[in-house]
């Protein structure tokens, strides 16, 4: 994990920051979702985030990019409406995620944004059905924004913390190990040491039964 990091952090902070948002991008586009695992790729490139500064603008790239993939789908929906139901895409992800997804429009309204944003496929299929239901594009908007920004907060910040982890580990393992390895070999010398007390006890012990 260490390595990845170190390899990573080789590559000039604005590549990594222009594939993490076409990453989070595509990934956020209905039907690509399937083929691309974007989270753990953000969660990867996530671990170069290394302060404050470099952790914000990594955010708002993810959130943007995210936001940037809901308005294809959004303006997908606007332009098919609920013809999209019908199409071979949502027959492959699954007809029963849009008609899910049209109930919780019909619940909660744009909102059902954020009610499906962590959960895998039909968080792309709600856009879509976002923008077939006609919803205007200025209530569309903000719901969007802080959808990607709760995405990337979450995704990104695994990645943060495991980075920082990994580095930590390896800081105390590095300081501690000549002692862990000294204690290692006492207590195996001891070890040994007693059993071989034991076995002459014992050896002992028969000789001193026998007849």
């Amino acid at each position: 994990m260490v390595a990845m990091v170190e390899a990573l952090l080789g590559f000039p902070y604005a590549l990594i920051l222009l594939g993490i948002g076409l990453i989070a991008f595509a990934g956020s586009i209905v039907g690509l979702n399937v083929l691309l695992p974007n989270g753990t790729a953000v969660v990867i490139l996530a671990t170069t985030a290394t302060d404050p500064l470099r952790f914000a603008i990594m955010l708002a790239v993810v959130a943007v990019a995210v936001s940037g993939g809901d308005h294809v789908d959004y303006w997908l929906g606007r332009r098919y409406g609920g013809r999209v139901r019908e199409t071979r895409l949502v027959g492959w992800i699954g007809r029963s995620h849009w008609d899910r997804v049209l109930g919780l429009l019909e619940r909660y309204g744009p909102a059902a944004l954020l009610v499906t944003r962590l959960i895998p496929v039909v968080r792309t299929v709600t856009p879509v059905a976002v923008g077939a239901s006609r919803v205007r594009y200025l209530r569309f908007l903000p719901v969007s924004l802080l959808g990607g920004l709760m995405w990337g907060s979450l995704y990104v910040g695994i990645g943060v913390f495991a980075g920082a982890s990994a580095q930590y580990v390896e800081r105390q393992v590095g300081r501690v190990g000549g002692i862990v390895l000294l204690i290692i070999v006492i207590a195996a010398v001891l070890a040994w040491s007693r059993y071989r007390r034991h076995r002459v006890r014992v050896a002992r012990e028969s000789g001193e039964g026998s007849p």
